[in-house]
């Protein structure tokens, strides 16, 4: 038995689909697993080492419309098509987040049997659809149920529960900890995470994390750690009170994945924006504020944890995102500004509030 999978890029991407990756596993002991991923950086170490896929396959995308670029993206795809209609894969499955033309072109030449997606892209109908025979039908759930809903049609076990696949992740992440070559010698850490990956619209100003920032150095007895990408935030613009304080540490991109996950289990709480380290947190179980351009606590019906655990700002019951993309056409320069005015809407008074709350129930975790 041979099986492909072709998902999103991102760290969260990897996490949201890992339970439904160990679910398979079980259901397939014996089968060979094939990873389609268009981009890798720390999810490559989640797919080699936590799940453990026996194949990845980097899917390059067209970046430039000169003949050059064109040229050498049609000599690849061609080759790739070659190589997967070789391998006579058995199962080719598009996850929820594989939303790319090149994805499901993939899977219409692959020759696959059984080919499994969604019928529906949060909430709206996959253009894609008819090239699926399993189609998966979930709307309104979070998206690691909407992944795990391809597991329950393949077992033909409508409620087969997710909880024992994510407990399975934690285990898997923990295990993977290491410490960091520099000495961290922390027994209270809050982490800032003020980057959002590739996507800048989905950030709350860096100025406001800033404030945050000084409120928790005046306020509380807590080592601050501010953790991101390449490029995700201008460390320029730190004020020299904030610099110059003892507790105070901007380690940036520094970090492999390991060590962040080393770092993040002596955290007492994480602040971020919707990027995949907050989620690393979230699976981790790691007391949490996550800032969204999508109340994903209305998307998620309250994530997969009790929300102390997990809170999430803007805290309102209608998602003003997601009533905006029901109401409007998609396009993505509205959609971009659409997040950036839900995100930057959300006051430094807000998160402080949450702030407050998490740390009065540090206790009780």
């Amino acid at each position: 038995m041979k099986i492909i999978f072709s998902i999103a890029s991102g760290l969260g991407d990897t996490l949201f689909f890992a339970p439904a990756f160990f679910g398979l596993k079980e259901l397939y002991p014996d089968a060979e697993f094939t990873i389609l991923v268009p981009r890798l950086f720390y999810n490559r170490a989640l797919l080699e080492k936590v799940l453990k896929v026996d194949k990845i396959i980097h899917l390059k995308r067209l970046r430039s419309f000169k003949p050059k670029a064109i040229f050498s993206y049609f000599n690849f795809l061609t080759r790739l098509i070659r190589d997967i209609r070789k391998e006579k894969y058995d199962i080719f499955i598009c996850t929820v987040q594989a939303r790319l033309l090149d994805q499901y072109f993939l899977l219409m030449a692959s020759g696959a049997n059984l080919k499994v997606g969604p019928e529906f892209w949060r909430g709206k109908k996959n253009p894609f659809r008819f090239l699926l025979n399993t189609k998966i039908t979930a709307k309104k759930k979070h998206i690691c149920q909407e992944h795990f809903d391809i597991v329950r049609s393949l077992k033909k076990s409508e409620h087969l529960p997710i909880e024992p696949y994510l407990d399975k992740l934690n285990k898997k992440l923990r295990q993977h900890a290491r410490p960091s070559q520099n000495t961290f010698d922390f027994e209270k850490v809050i982490i800032i995470l003020p980057g959002s990956g590739t996507q800048p619209y989905k950030r709350w100003p860096l100025k406001r994390f800033l404030s945050a920032i000084d409120y928790l150095l005046e306020k509380f007895d807590y080592d601050v750690i501010m953790l991101g990408g390449k490029m995700e935030y201008d460390s320029s613009l730190i004020p020299d009170g904030v610099n110059s304080s003892a507790k105070f540490h901007n380690i940036g991109s520094s970090l492999n994945i390991n060590e962040i996950i080393e770092l993040f289990t002596k955290a007492k709480l994480v602040l971020g924006n919707d990027n995949g380290l907050l989620h690393l947190a979230e699976f981790l179980k790691i007391p949490s504020i996550g800032i969204y351009p999508t109340n994903w606590k209305y998307v998620s019906g309250k994530y997969l944890y009790n929300e102390i655990v997990h809170d999430v700002l803007p805290a309102k019951e209608q998602d003003d995102l997601i009533r905006y993309l029901e109401l409007n056409s998609f396009r993505f320069k509205s959609f971009q500004k659409k997040c950036n005015e839900v995100v930057t809407s959300i006051s430094v008074e807000a998160v402080i509030d949450k702030i407050e709350a998490q740390l009065s129930n540090e206790a009780t975790y």
